[in-house]
């Protein structure tokens, strides 16, 4: 370790030094309880973002849950969506039977697409949380090192 502070010509320094414990030692101390106390703050801040971040996808995976069983009821309705009276003959059959399946492929469109949507939002969560995991991890293991 590199000398002890020079002593001060006024008495008063020393005695304030020593009860502050501001030698080297004292220095080095305060340098790591400072460090550990950011580290920890950071850890807090980590935490809380990672809640956040986490109920706001959350709350995004709930609102395409509902809107893809929307869709899905949607899609049901669409097959059973039959109009009687433009089943008259073959050429209306024909007709209707291209407008019954453009419905039906759009509301299946709907429902792959909200699909993927929450297929993505479901590992955005994931990425998300394993992204603030690692950040708190980083900075735990510097604590430890620094306290252990």
């Amino acid at each position: 370790m590199a000398q002890e502070a020079k002593k001060s010509r006024f008495a008063i320094v020393t005695v304030i030094m020593a009860a502050l414990n501001l030698g080297e030692a004292g220095k080095l101390e305060s340098f790591f309880g400072r460090l550990v106390k950011k580290f920890n703050g950071e850890i807090k801040i980590l935490k809380q973002n990672k809640s956040t971040d986490a109920m706001t996808i959350e709350n995004d995976i709930t609102s395409v849950k509902d809107q893809l069983e929307d869709a899905q009821s949607d899609l049901m309705a669409a097959y059973a969506d039959v109009d009687v009276e433009k089943l008259d003959s073959n050429a209306s059959q024909d007709a209707h039977g291209e407008e019954y399946i453009a419905k039906i492929e759009m509301q299946e469109k709907i429902v792959e697409r909200l699909e993927t949507r929450l297929e993505e939002l479901e590992k955005s969560l994931e990425v998300s949380n394993g992204k603030y995991d690692k950040k708190i991890k980083v900075r735990t293991e510097r604590i430890n090192k620094i306290s252990k």
